[in-house]
Protein backbone atom coordinates (compact mmCIF):
# COMPACT_ATOMS: atom_id res chain seq x y z
CA UNK A 1 0.00 0.00 0.00
CA UNK A 2 1.59 3.32 -1.40
CA UNK A 3 1.66 6.59 0.66
CA UNK A 4 -1.34 7.99 -1.51
CA UNK A 5 -3.56 5.29 -1.32
CA UNK A 6 -3.13 4.40 2.37
CA UNK A 7 -4.09 7.79 2.99
CA UNK A 8 -7.40 7.12 0.86
CA UNK A 9 -8.47 4.20 3.04
CA UNK A 10 -7.76 5.94 6.24
CA UNK A 11 -10.02 8.55 5.07
CA UNK A 12 -12.58 6.34 4.15
CA UNK A 13 -12.30 4.35 7.42
CA UNK A 14 -12.03 7.79 9.80
CA UNK A 15 -15.51 9.11 7.85
CA UNK A 16 -17.13 5.67 8.69
CA UNK A 17 -15.87 5.22 12.58
CA UNK A 18 -16.96 9.41 13.18
CA UNK A 19 -20.40 8.55 11.18
CA UNK A 20 -20.81 6.04 14.08
CA UNK A 21 -19.08 7.86 17.23
CA UNK A 22 -16.78 5.67 17.22
CA UNK A 23 -12.72 6.55 18.42
CA UNK A 24 -10.85 3.11 18.33
CA UNK A 25 -7.28 2.85 19.62
CA UNK A 26 -5.04 1.27 17.11
CA UNK A 27 -2.40 -1.37 18.26
CA UNK A 28 0.05 -2.97 15.67
CA UNK A 29 1.27 -6.55 17.41
CA UNK A 30 4.20 -7.93 15.76
CA UNK A 31 4.02 -11.49 15.15
CA UNK A 32 7.37 -12.25 15.01
CA UNK A 33 6.60 -15.95 13.19
CA UNK A 34 4.96 -14.43 10.58
CA UNK A 35 7.54 -11.46 10.07
CA UNK A 36 4.20 -9.30 10.33
CA UNK A 37 2.39 -6.94 12.06
CA UNK A 38 -1.34 -7.55 13.10
CA UNK A 39 -3.61 -4.24 13.34
CA UNK A 40 -6.09 -4.54 16.30
CA UNK A 41 -8.73 -2.35 16.66
CA UNK A 42 -9.62 -1.40 20.61
CA UNK A 43 -13.14 -0.17 21.30
CA UNK A 44 -14.60 0.65 25.05
CA UNK A 45 -14.10 -0.96 27.57
CA UNK A 46 -15.26 -3.60 30.03
CA UNK A 47 -15.47 -7.82 29.60
CA UNK A 48 -12.74 -8.39 26.81
CA UNK A 49 -14.26 -10.04 23.28
CA UNK A 50 -12.68 -10.63 20.02
CA UNK A 51 -13.38 -10.20 16.79
CA UNK A 52 -12.25 -12.32 13.72
CA UNK A 53 -13.96 -11.11 10.09
CA UNK A 54 -14.46 -13.09 7.21
CA UNK A 55 -13.09 -12.63 3.66
CA UNK A 56 -12.46 -9.97 2.30
CA UNK A 57 -12.73 -7.92 5.02
CA UNK A 58 -11.26 -5.87 7.46
CA UNK A 59 -11.85 -5.53 11.26
CA UNK A 60 -14.13 -2.05 10.15
CA UNK A 61 -16.88 -4.17 9.06
CA UNK A 62 -17.83 -5.33 12.68
CA UNK A 63 -18.55 -1.28 13.92
CA UNK A 64 -22.07 -1.66 13.56
CA UNK A 65 -22.29 -4.44 15.96
CA UNK A 66 -19.41 -2.84 17.91
CA UNK A 67 -21.65 0.54 18.66
CA UNK A 68 -24.59 -1.68 20.16
CA UNK A 69 -21.68 -3.59 22.76
CA UNK A 70 -21.66 -1.10 25.47
CA UNK A 71 -19.45 -2.46 28.21
CA UNK A 72 -17.39 -4.62 26.42
CA UNK A 73 -13.78 -3.81 25.45
CA UNK A 74 -14.14 -5.22 21.98
CA UNK A 75 -10.97 -6.15 20.46
CA UNK A 76 -11.34 -6.71 16.81
CA UNK A 77 -8.81 -7.96 14.46
CA UNK A 78 -7.28 -6.91 10.60
CA UNK A 79 -6.59 -10.66 9.64
CA UNK A 80 -3.02 -10.79 8.18
CA UNK A 81 -3.02 -9.33 4.61
CA UNK A 82 -6.44 -7.39 5.39
CA UNK A 83 -6.95 -3.66 5.86
CA UNK A 84 -3.44 -2.54 7.38
CA UNK A 85 -2.44 -5.28 8.79
CA UNK A 86 1.02 -6.95 7.25
CA UNK A 87 0.43 -9.26 4.31
CA UNK A 88 1.55 -12.84 4.47
CA UNK A 89 2.92 -15.35 2.14
CA UNK A 90 -0.06 -18.46 1.11
CA UNK A 91 2.42 -19.97 -1.28
CA UNK A 92 1.75 -24.06 -0.81
CA UNK A 93 -1.36 -22.92 1.66
CA UNK A 94 -2.98 -26.31 3.41
CA UNK A 95 -4.93 -26.55 6.38
CA UNK A 96 -2.31 -26.73 9.03
CA UNK A 97 -0.30 -23.98 8.09
CA UNK A 98 -3.42 -22.07 8.11
CA UNK A 99 -4.02 -22.94 11.41
CA UNK A 100 -0.53 -22.45 12.68
CA UNK A 101 -1.17 -18.93 11.09
CA UNK A 102 -4.56 -18.48 13.05
CA UNK A 103 -2.20 -19.58 16.35
CA UNK A 104 0.54 -16.82 15.72
CA UNK A 105 -2.05 -14.50 15.07
CA UNK A 106 -4.59 -14.73 17.91
CA UNK A 107 -1.97 -16.05 20.26
CA UNK A 108 0.07 -12.73 19.61
CA UNK A 109 -3.09 -10.80 20.05
CA UNK A 110 -4.32 -12.39 23.52
CA UNK A 111 -0.78 -12.21 24.70
CA UNK A 112 -0.33 -8.42 23.97
CA UNK A 113 -3.46 -7.71 26.11
CA UNK A 114 -2.83 -9.89 28.81
CA UNK A 115 -5.40 -11.88 28.47
CA UNK A 116 -5.85 -15.95 29.71
CA UNK A 117 -9.31 -16.58 28.00
CA UNK A 118 -11.74 -14.66 25.73
CA UNK A 119 -15.00 -15.10 23.93
CA UNK A 120 -14.20 -15.02 20.29
CA UNK A 121 -17.08 -13.89 17.44
CA UNK A 122 -16.29 -14.62 14.52
CA UNK A 123 -18.19 -14.65 10.60
CA UNK A 124 -17.90 -16.69 7.24
CA UNK A 125 -14.25 -17.78 6.87
CA UNK A 126 -13.44 -15.98 10.31
CA UNK A 127 -15.73 -18.77 11.80
CA UNK A 128 -13.90 -21.41 10.15
CA UNK A 129 -10.36 -19.72 11.59
CA UNK A 130 -12.02 -19.76 15.09
CA UNK A 131 -12.84 -23.07 14.54
CA UNK A 132 -9.10 -24.26 13.98
CA UNK A 133 -7.65 -21.81 16.60
CA UNK A 134 -10.34 -23.48 19.24
CA UNK A 135 -9.53 -27.21 18.15
CA UNK A 136 -5.77 -26.26 19.44
CA UNK A 137 -6.46 -23.41 21.87
CA UNK A 138 -9.73 -24.62 23.70
CA UNK A 139 -8.42 -23.58 26.81
CA UNK A 140 -8.28 -20.07 25.98
CA UNK A 141 -11.65 -19.65 24.12
CA UNK A 142 -14.52 -19.35 26.72
CA UNK A 143 -17.62 -18.55 24.40
CA UNK A 144 -18.27 -18.94 20.42
CA UNK A 145 -20.46 -16.92 18.16
CA UNK A 146 -20.93 -17.15 14.83
CA UNK A 147 -22.59 -14.87 12.43
CA UNK A 148 -23.57 -16.61 9.49
CA UNK A 149 -22.65 -19.74 7.94
CA UNK A 150 -18.73 -20.60 7.87
CA UNK A 151 -16.59 -21.48 4.99
CA UNK A 152 -15.14 -24.77 4.70
CA UNK A 153 -18.05 -27.11 6.61
CA UNK A 154 -20.04 -29.33 5.61
CA UNK A 155 -23.08 -28.37 3.63
CA UNK A 156 -21.44 -24.94 3.07
CA UNK A 157 -20.41 -23.60 -0.69
CA UNK A 158 -19.42 -20.78 -2.72
CA UNK A 159 -22.64 -18.68 -4.33
CA UNK A 160 -22.49 -18.19 -7.73
CA UNK A 161 -21.64 -14.94 -8.32
CA UNK A 162 -18.48 -15.13 -6.35
CA UNK A 163 -17.14 -18.19 -8.14
CA UNK A 164 -15.45 -16.08 -10.96
CA UNK A 165 -13.19 -14.47 -9.21
CA UNK A 166 -11.72 -17.82 -8.12
CA UNK A 167 -11.03 -19.46 -11.83
CA UNK A 168 -7.71 -19.16 -13.11
CA UNK A 169 -6.99 -15.74 -15.11
CA UNK A 170 -9.60 -14.28 -13.30
CA UNK A 171 -8.69 -14.87 -9.99
CA UNK A 172 -5.62 -12.55 -10.66
CA UNK A 173 -7.79 -9.94 -12.96
CA UNK A 174 -10.96 -9.22 -10.60
CA UNK A 175 -9.14 -8.19 -7.42
CA UNK A 176 -7.22 -5.07 -9.43
CA UNK A 177 -10.34 -3.80 -11.23
CA UNK A 178 -11.58 -0.82 -9.77
CA UNK A 179 -14.89 -1.41 -7.13
CA UNK A 180 -18.00 0.97 -7.75
CA UNK A 181 -21.07 1.50 -5.34
CA UNK A 182 -22.68 -0.21 -8.51
CA UNK A 183 -20.75 -3.34 -8.41
CA UNK A 184 -20.62 -3.75 -4.71
CA UNK A 185 -24.47 -3.14 -3.97
CA UNK A 186 -24.79 -6.09 -6.32
CA UNK A 187 -22.12 -8.07 -4.05
CA UNK A 188 -24.61 -7.11 -1.05
CA UNK A 189 -27.51 -8.13 -3.00
CA UNK A 190 -25.69 -11.32 -3.47
CA UNK A 191 -24.68 -11.38 -0.12
CA UNK A 192 -28.38 -11.96 0.50
CA UNK A 193 -29.07 -8.30 1.91
CA UNK A 194 -31.22 -7.18 -0.70
CA UNK A 195 -33.98 -6.50 2.04
CA UNK A 196 -31.98 -4.02 3.78
CA UNK A 197 -30.04 -2.34 0.79
CA UNK A 198 -33.62 -1.58 -0.24
CA UNK A 199 -34.64 0.08 3.03
CA UNK A 200 -31.56 1.39 3.60
CA UNK A 201 -30.95 -0.44 6.35
CA UNK A 202 -26.87 -0.68 5.63
CA UNK A 203 -25.01 2.51 6.90
CA UNK A 204 -23.80 4.04 3.39
CA UNK A 205 -20.42 5.28 5.04
CA UNK A 206 -20.16 1.06 5.21
CA UNK A 207 -20.31 1.06 1.66
CA UNK A 208 -18.15 3.66 1.30
CA UNK A 209 -15.46 2.61 3.39
CA UNK A 210 -15.53 -1.15 1.96
CA UNK A 211 -15.25 0.33 -1.77
CA UNK A 212 -12.02 1.80 -0.42
CA UNK A 213 -10.81 -0.99 0.98
CA UNK A 214 -11.17 -2.82 -2.22
CA UNK A 215 -9.52 0.10 -4.30
CA UNK A 216 -7.22 1.37 -1.63
CA UNK A 217 -5.71 -1.81 -0.05
CA UNK A 218 -4.10 -5.16 -1.74
CA UNK A 219 -6.84 -6.95 0.81
CA UNK A 220 -8.76 -8.54 -2.13
CA UNK A 221 -5.76 -9.71 -3.46
CA UNK A 222 -4.07 -11.22 -0.64
CA UNK A 223 -7.83 -12.80 0.48
CA UNK A 224 -8.46 -14.55 -3.45
CA UNK A 225 -4.57 -15.69 -2.84
CA UNK A 226 -6.53 -17.91 0.19
CA UNK A 227 -8.91 -18.40 -0.40
CA UNK A 228 -8.60 -19.83 -3.95
CA UNK A 229 -6.05 -22.35 -2.00
CA UNK A 230 -8.75 -24.18 0.08
CA UNK A 231 -11.80 -23.58 -2.88
CA UNK A 232 -9.42 -24.22 -6.04
CA UNK A 233 -11.88 -23.00 -9.08
CA UNK A 234 -14.88 -22.27 -6.12
CA UNK A 235 -15.26 -26.10 -4.77
CA UNK A 236 -13.70 -27.06 -1.16
CA UNK A 237 -10.32 -28.78 -1.92
CA UNK A 238 -11.37 -32.09 0.32
CA UNK A 239 -7.94 -31.32 2.65
CA UNK A 240 -8.71 -28.15 3.91
CA UNK A 241 -12.82 -29.46 4.96
CA UNK A 242 -13.47 -28.90 8.97
CA UNK A 243 -15.36 -32.05 9.81
CA UNK A 244 -18.13 -33.07 11.77
CA UNK A 245 -15.53 -34.91 13.72
CA UNK A 246 -13.61 -32.51 14.57
CA UNK A 247 -16.68 -29.78 15.37
CA UNK A 248 -17.84 -32.62 17.86
CA UNK A 249 -14.99 -31.69 20.03
CA UNK A 250 -15.41 -28.30 20.79
CA UNK A 251 -16.80 -27.89 24.20
CA UNK A 252 -17.23 -24.00 24.42
CA UNK A 253 -20.85 -22.68 24.49
CA UNK A 254 -21.52 -21.59 21.07
CA UNK A 255 -24.25 -19.36 19.52
CA UNK A 256 -24.93 -19.73 16.05
CA UNK A 257 -26.41 -16.25 14.49
CA UNK A 258 -27.84 -17.73 10.85
CA UNK A 259 -29.88 -16.06 8.19
CA UNK A 260 -33.03 -17.74 5.86
CA UNK A 261 -31.13 -16.03 3.13
CA UNK A 262 -27.86 -16.65 3.34
CA UNK A 263 -26.47 -17.97 -0.02
CA UNK A 264 -23.36 -20.06 1.58
CA UNK A 265 -25.48 -22.39 3.35
CA UNK A 266 -28.96 -22.74 4.18
CA UNK A 267 -31.32 -23.71 7.64
CA UNK A 268 -30.75 -27.46 6.93
CA UNK A 269 -26.71 -26.36 7.40
CA UNK A 270 -26.82 -24.64 10.25
CA UNK A 271 -28.76 -27.25 12.34
CA UNK A 272 -26.51 -29.60 10.93
CA UNK A 273 -23.53 -27.63 12.37
CA UNK A 274 -25.86 -27.25 15.86
CA UNK A 275 -26.15 -30.62 16.15
CA UNK A 276 -22.42 -31.07 15.82
CA UNK A 277 -21.24 -28.33 18.69
CA UNK A 278 -23.15 -30.30 21.72
CA UNK A 279 -23.59 -27.18 23.36
CA UNK A 280 -24.83 -25.09 20.95
CA UNK A 281 -28.04 -22.47 20.14
CA UNK A 282 -29.34 -21.71 16.61
CA UNK A 283 -31.24 -18.55 16.33
CA UNK A 284 -32.32 -17.66 12.70
CA UNK A 285 -33.36 -14.25 11.72
CA UNK A 286 -35.69 -12.90 8.59
CA UNK A 287 -34.81 -10.58 5.89
CA UNK A 288 -30.76 -10.75 6.75
CA UNK A 289 -27.99 -12.12 4.84
CA UNK A 290 -24.73 -13.37 5.38
CA UNK A 291 -23.49 -10.96 7.27
CA UNK A 292 -26.50 -10.52 9.64
CA UNK A 293 -25.43 -7.96 12.04
CA UNK A 294 -25.62 -5.63 9.21
CA UNK A 295 -29.45 -6.11 8.95
CA UNK A 296 -30.15 -5.79 12.86
CA UNK A 297 -27.39 -4.97 14.79
CA UNK A 298 -29.35 -3.77 17.78
CA UNK A 299 -30.55 -7.29 17.82
CA UNK A 300 -27.64 -8.80 17.56
CA UNK A 301 -25.74 -7.12 20.09
CA UNK A 302 -28.74 -7.75 22.68
CA UNK A 303 -28.55 -11.58 21.95
CA UNK A 304 -25.03 -11.86 22.22
CA UNK A 305 -24.77 -9.53 25.59
CA UNK A 306 -27.50 -12.26 26.84
CA UNK A 307 -24.83 -15.34 25.38
CA UNK A 308 -21.42 -13.97 26.86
Amino acid sequence: MNTKTFNRYRASEKIFFDENHISPIEHLIEVKELSARIRVLEIGTGSPVLYIHGAPAAAALWIPLVKNMQGYRNLIIDRPGCGMSDKINYRGLTKERLQTIMLLTIDSVMDHFNLRQIPIIASSFGASLAFLYVFKRSERVSRLVIEGCPALINGSHVPSFMRPMLLPVMKWIIPRLPATASIFNKIIVGLGHAYSLEHQLIDRTLIQWYISLFNNTDTQINEISMITKAYPSGKIKSSFRITDAELEKIEQPALLLWSSNDPFGDIQTAQHLTSKIKNSTLICFENSGHLPWLDNPVRHAEEIKKFI
